[in-house]
Order: C-alpha cells, then sequence, then structure tokens
C-alpha cells in the first residue's frame, strides 16, 4: 500500500538499483530541489537499508531519517502478512543507518490478526534491542485495509505490553498508536455492518 523507498528503478522489484537512485537524486538536486527517499511518504524495507545504498544517497537526499518496515517481532507474524524478511535483517538496518549518519525509525504494528502473548513478548523485546541500538519506534495499531493479506480479520485488542513500552520509552517512541486503536474499531465495525446488511460473508467470519 505504499511504496518502497529505495527500490526505485529496480529491474525486479526486490534489489535496489543504485544507478537509477543516484541519477534521480543527483537529477533533482541539480533541478533545485531537495529530495526525501527513504522517509515518509517513501518508506523502506529493511533488506534494501544496506552499506552500498545509504553510501550512494546520503550525499544527495535531503532527509536523515529513514523509516524502516519491522512490523512484528513474529516470525509467525512476519510470515502471515508475507513481509519476507526475518528480524534479524532489522537490526542490521538499524545499525547500518546509524553508520552513515541517519535517524532509524522502525514501523511496529500492534494488535496483528492471531498475536498472541508470545508474539507480543517477541515484538516488545526486540523493540527494547532496537532502542539501544539507537532506533525510534514508530507505533501502529493494525488497521483492516482491504487488499493487504490480514484484511477483514478482527485486530487483537491492544495488550499492556504496548502501552507499557510507550510509557517507558515515550522520548523514542513516535506515531499515532491510540488514536489507531480508535479507527481500526471504527472500520471493522463498519464492516461488519455492511456484511450483515448485504448478508456477505467477511473474511474473519471464516478465518480463525
Amino acid at each position: 500500500v505504499a511504496p518502497v523507498g529505495f527500490l526505485y528503478g529496480s529491474t525486479d522489484g526486490k534489489t535496489p538499483n543504485i544507478d537509477a537512485l543516484t541519477s534521480l537524486l543527483r537529477t533533482v538536486r541539480e533541478l533545485g530541489g531537495a529530495p526525501y527517499l527513504g522517509s515518509f511518504p517513501s518508506e523502506t524495507r529493511p533488506e534494501t537499508v544496506t552499506p552500498d545504498v545509504l553510501k550512494a544517497v546520503r550525499p544527495y537526499v535531503a532527509n536523515r531519517r529513514i523509516s524502516i518496515g519491522l512490523q512484528t517481532a513474529s516470525e509467525k507474524l512476519l510470515k502471515a502478512v508475507k513481509r519476507g524478511h526475518d528480524v534479524a535483517v532489522v537490526e542490521e538496518a538499524v545499525k547500518n543507518a546509524r553508520v552513515f549518519g541517519f535517524k532509524p525509525v522502525v514501523d511496529v504494528i500492534a494488535g496483528l490478526p492471531g498475536e498472541d502473548e508470545d508474539d507480543v513478548e517477541a515484538t516488545v523485546r526486540e523493540m527494547e534491542i532496537l532502542v539501544k541500538m539507537g532506533a525510534y519506534i514508530r507505533m501502529h495499531y493494525y488497521i483492516p485495509l482491504p487488499g493487504t493479506p490480514l484484511w477483514g480479520r478482527r485486530p487483537q485488542p491492544p495488550h499492556r505490553l504496548y502501552f507499557d513500552f510507550v510509557k517507558k520509552y515515550k522520548r523514542r517512541v513516535e506515531g499515532y498508536f491510540e488514536e489507531q486503536i480508535k479507527l481500526s474499531q471504527k472500520i471493522y465495525q463498519t464492516y461488519e455492518e455492511i456484511a450483515s446488511y448485504l448478508s456477505l460473508t467477511t473474511p474473519s467470519s471464516t478465518a480463525s
């Protein structure tokens, strides 16, 4: 639902094209622009935050924030949402960003459908590790967007451990976590009302 900033010009949608990236950024600079890439709204995937990419883009980009998507530290849920990466690559991305003078901001989503106690504990532990590595955490709450792998499934209630983490590390946490809780609940309620009115079956009614 959003572009992967460092995959601009990629020939396979997976491997960064450094020539295309530097050509784009250099051209914007030459035209008097101040390009932002790797931060909102062109966040990037952790496996693209490599030394080669960061070395190439740093002279041209105006931003010193790099937004990196983790979403969850549960390997089970990473597979469920089809992220295609593990937790270790996020730690490597944070380390690389810091080495090249960027502020790493890691996106995490609480309340994913199917999230259990072990998943929450794993994610909170990982967020603490990332904060100690120098990262900031941008907390989100799961919003069931149509077209995404888990859309229509009921979000898990926000776990107290997430609230404890936000309170403990409030200086290192960004985002609209609590506002998104209300929005998510409203969206899911709307799905149920529409399904009931149309006598349709939502994905959540057939998925556990």
